[in-house]
């Protein structure tokens, strides 16, 4: 019972909890290092930090909880602490957890989701000023009343905004399809057929006369699956392949017959690259050609569904194969980096969580919608 009553002094009468240490080497003042320890983290916590002078440790200050668990850092601790500028004024503070104290021993500030396990300070998310600060948070009822979640992902200098509900309100959005092309169509696209779900790609680095077929593995590195819509007038629209942008996508010999191959060619002017973009109930699109005055689309053929089929002109007749959805893709500057799912410009923590999240998906789908309906791909 003694043993007990001096446990529940701390606050914490579970097992070892009263005896649980942390300590890391802060520079305080931006130059000297400083040693600081701390003693527990799921209920009180308390911090000291000290100097040596004159060959002596003399204490710095001390920052304390105390047992009232109202009070702001109380229970917001990690199993380990770590030293970091946070908020860029040159000098390092100490990260606790979800308790951030300034290098002057006050609270910086703390996020409210007390205890995690553990935790990770870098500059996850490049486009973020700053540093962020990941932490992984036990997933039950804390000391504090308050259940956390599997981890959290914030600003380190105050704390105030959570990357994690960011990346929750634009990475995890419900799916939808890509606008009309002539209302908030996005500027650069992959074609994927209604029928078979593959998309339209060059059968080699562009050229007059290579052609075009579906894949079920859209090549975006090499820009062969990447288009662009332009006007030309009358309703119409010219198909520019990213991959080379003087080349278009082509009815050969602009003819209007059923079974006219298409690929691409350079820009010739004339009503074979010109297309109409005829959108359906379910978000889809005929590419009606103007070389047969609108009547014939483009299709995959015998609506295969075997990557490589090749893709052709024929009657519009209302099958899926005739149909194409635009799936946004976009990118910084067309620099497309493999792994860089959010395509953002940079490989960062976003693209873990993408990647975490489609792990834990029984069947990870080879894209997901990001927002206003614009997709992410990897192969």
């Amino acid at each position: 019972m003694k043993v007990l009553r001096k446990l529940q002094l701390w606050g914490d009468s579970y097992g070892n909890r009263v005896d649980r240490m942390t300590g890391c080497v802060a520079y305080l003042d931006g130059v000297n290092p400083s040693a600081v320890f701390g003693r527990g983290y799921y209920t009180r916590l308390a911090v000291t930090a000290w100097d040596v002078k004159n060959k002596k440790l003399v204490q710095k200050w001390a920052f304390d909880t105390g047992f009232n668990s109202s009070a702001a850092g109380y229970g917001d601790g990690n199993h380990h602490e770590l030293a970091a500028d946070v908020d860029g004024d040159g000098k390092q503070e100490v990260v606790c957890g979800s308790a951030v104290i300034d290098d002057n021993g006050k609270l910086l500030y703390t996020t409210g989701n007390a205890h995690g396990d553990a935790l990770h300070i870098g500059d996850f998310v490049p486009s973020n000023p700053g540093l962020e600060i990941y932490q992984c948070l036990e997933d039950r009822t804390h000391a504090v009343s308050y259940t956390g979640s599997n981890d959290d992902l914030h600003q380190s200098k105050k704390g105030s905004v959570k990357l994690a509900e960011l990346v929750s309100a634009l990475l995890f959005a419900p799916a939808q399809e890509a606008g009309t092309l002539l209302e908030g169509a996005p500027d650069y696209f992959l074609l994927r057929n209604g029928s078979s779900g593959q998309y339209l790609t060059l059968t080699d680095a562009p050229a007059d006369g290579v052609n075009v077929v579906q894949t079920d593995a859209p090549s975006i590195n090499e820009r062969y699956s990447l288009w662009k819509g332009v006007s030309d007038g009358n309703g119409y629209f010219n198909l520019i392949s990213m991959a080379d942008e003087t080349k278009r996508l082509d009815v050969a010999d602009g003819a209007k017959s059923n079974g006219t191959n298409i690929g691409i060619w350079s820009d010739t002017g004339s009503d074979a690259q010109c297309f109409k973009f005829m959108k359906q109930e379910n978000g889809s699109y005929i590419l009606a050609t103007k070389a047969s005055s609108g009547n014939s689309a483009v299709e995959v053929k015998n609506a295969s569904d075997i990557s490589g089929e090749n893709v052709q002109e024929w009657e519009r007749n209302g099958h899926a194969c005739q149909t194409w959805f635009l799936d946004a893709v976009h990118t910084a500057d067309m620099e497309v980096l493999q792994y860089d799912l959010n395509d953002d410009g940079v490989i960062d923590v976003f693209d873990l969580a993408l990647m975490k999240r489609e792990a834990l998906q029984e069947e990870a789908p080879k894209a997901i919608t990001i927002r206003d309906g614009f997709k992410v791909y990897w192969m």
